[in-house]
């Protein structure tokens, strides 16, 4: 994806994101990088980092789970996650957004959301 971060209009900006998971596994890695339009490494964005800015905002409430849903637009970079609850069951679902800074590095802008994920119920 190619934007332009709020308050860096004069720079293009690339962000590249990796995923990988293993076969048979339940969880997903997933990584953002910021590239500069030379492709230099402006910051880079993974699991932890996105897990402990969420925990010092809301808590620590089960945390995060995989299967990122993400956006680059209007200057932010806004990441979509599920959380509480089992990687099975979780009870939320996150969005979380980062801003480029002006020393260039992401950093969380304002509190995550959460908005209830309702399951249908089970019937045997």
């Amino acid at each position: 994806m190619r934007g332009v971060f709020d308050g860096h209009a004069n720079e293009q900006y690339f962000i590249v994101v990796l995923s990988c998971q293993l076969w048979g596994a339940n969880y997903t890695y997933t990584e953002y990088f910021v590239l500069g339009k030379d492709g230099t490494l402006i910051d880079r964005l993974d699991e932890t980092r996105i897990n402990d800015d969420y925990v010092r905002a809301v808590g620590n409430d089960g945390g995060l789970w995989g299967d990122d849903d993400f956006a680059f637009k209007n200057g932010k970079l806004t990441i979509i996650k599920p959380a509480g609850g089992s990687h099975a069951e979780p009870k939320w679902t996150v969005t979380v957004t980062y801003q480029l800074d002006k020393l260039n590095q992401l950093r969380l802008r304002g509190v995550p959301t959460r908005r209830v994920i309702k399951h249908r119920s089970k019937t045997t």
